[in-house]
């Protein structure tokens, strides 16, 4: 995680998870939302890699 949110992030990054796929790969983590007073509550941050893939259309 350190590539992405920095060694010392203040967002506090955890939970990290991985689903990866034929073509690409989605990357989750759970963070603080903000860094301003009140934003300490939790959120999921995602990725994708590469950047350019094309997602497929959700499935029921």
């Amino acid at each position: 995680m350190a590539p992405v949110f920095g060694a010392s992030s203040a967002l506090s990054p955890r939970a990290l998870s991985a689903a990866v796929y034929p073509g690409f790969s989605l990357l989750f983590v759970t963070q603080a939302a903000g860094t301003r007073q009140g934003q300490g509550y939790p959120v999921v941050a995602a990725g994708v890699a590469p950047a350019d893939a094309a997602l497929p259309p959700p499935t029921r």
